[in-house]
């Protein structure tokens, strides 16, 4: 970030180390491994021994919270070939998985993200809407109606069912990066009907997954459940969530203010804050190491999202993404960040596949030991491609993918 690399200090680490408290809830430390899709899972979507192998390595990581990756809630919709399922014939396997993380990492929240993909389904693979601009632009693209709407939202209930029976400690219903999930809340969904055009309608898909999550939880004894959602705050598009209208380009994060504060009030603990669409704008989502203001932008979205959450009186956990790139860097920021109340936990992606033992290595001070993340490209190369995912760099099973191509 700086050419000169400032130190970070044993009050830095402790900052890291540091528990925090989300109700009845104990999050072991400040670092949060982010849902990174593997794209490795059988045809059915369930989990392959390789994928068990590198969880129980993350594992290893003993992070505060560990997200599993997004597992779609409907074997039809599928982001990549490899996407993993949460279904009736999958949840004993992701039930297996939680048990030998468990053994490893007992006091690491075990969250699974639950999506839909939509339009950023790749090659070969269906892709559906809920907005109709967006069919009549790709008529390629399904649009949904609202009696499959309905379906959805009851197959999304069923997955977060099974989902608590493998045990989980929380759910993240996506709500970022162009997934299904987002589509709902973006001003320029003016569909007719109950899932469209008021704010009231927008909100109405989240409101009862989120609603229904929590009663599920209670009912299976689960009190200290994590629960919430990962949304791009500012999706950077016309009329995108961020935006105040249908035809808005300029950042206006009031609608995103009251969903967060909504999602608290339906019963969400924890709020995973992102930006943009990876797809299309691959800067704002994972900021590089040539466009620097990108982790800087993710900063101020994500301390204008928790400024206003206090305000409000509102607690919960905010996520903030995008540290990866600090490198070296990031001890003494993330904990200046923490410090100065702009976060909560410091959420990683690319850096869990670089390196999964991250938080183990830097709360015991090895440092040295860390693979830091180079930004290389290569892992979303490989999802694009709808390849197994993982580090190129440092992963032995990856570093000559790319050989063979051209």
């Amino acid at each position: 970030m700086n050419s000169v690399t400032k130190v970070a200090s044993s009050e830095h680490y402790a900052t890291l180390a540091s528990p925090l408290k989300v109700g009845k809830i104990t999050i072991s430390n400040r670092l949060v491994a982010q849902p990174m899709e593997r794209s490795a899972g059988t045809e059915s979507g369930d989990l392959t021994p390789d994928l068990v192998d590198e969880y129980t390595a993350l594992a290893k990581g003993h992070w505060g919270v560990l997200h599993l990756e997004a597992m779609t809630v409907i074997p039809t919709y599928k982001s990549r070939k490899g996407q993993l399922v949460i279904s009736a014939a999958t949840r004993d396997s992701v039930a297996a998985l939680l048990g030998k993380m468990r053994a490893i990492a007992p006091d690491t929240m075990y969250v699974v993200q639950l999506t839909v993909p939509g339009v950023v389904a790749g090659e070969g693979l269906p892709r559906v809407t809920i907005i109709p601009a967006i069919h009549e632009a790709d008529p390629a693209i399904k649009l949904l109606t609202d009696t499959e709407i309905d379906d959805l939202l009851e197959s999304f209930k069923r997955a977060i069912d099974m989902t608590i029976e493998a045990g989980v400690d929380g759910i993240d219903i996506k709500a970022c990066h162009g997934y299904l999930g987002v589509e709902f809340l973006r001003p320029q969904n003016m569909r007719a009907g109950k899932y469209g055009g008021s704010f009231d309608n927008r909100t109405r898909f989240h409101k009862e997954l989120v609603v229904h999550a929590r009663q599920a939880a209670r009912s299976a004894g689960k009190e200290r459940f994590l629960l919430g959602s990962r949304i791009s705050v500012s999706e950077c598009i016309a009329g995108g969530v961020g935006t105040a209208g249908p035809g808005e380009y300029i950042e206006d994060l009031s609608e995103v203010k009251s969903f967060v504060t909504m999602l608290c009030d339906w019963g969400a603990n924890f709020v995973n804050i992102t930006a943009g669409i990876p797809a299309t704008q691959p800067e704002v989502t994972r900021p590089s190491k040539a466009v620097p203001w990108g982790i800087f932008n993710h900063f101020r979205l994500t301390k204008a999202i928790k400024d206003h959450l206090a305000a409000v009186g509102k607690r919960p956990a905010v996520i903030g993404s995008a540290y990866t790139m600090l490198g070296k860097e990031l001890p003494r920021i993330a904990a200046k960040n923490i410090a100065d109340g702009a976060v909560d936990l410091i959420g990683l992606g690319r850096q869990v596949l670089a390196d999964p033992e991250y938080p183990a290595k830097l709360l015991a001070g090895k440092e040295d030991k860390i693979h830091r993340c180079t930004g290389c490209g290569s892992c979303s190369q490989l999802l694009r491609q709808q390849r197994h995912v993982g580090c190129t760099t440092y992963n032995e099973s990856f570093k000559n993918v790319f050989k063979s191509q051209v």
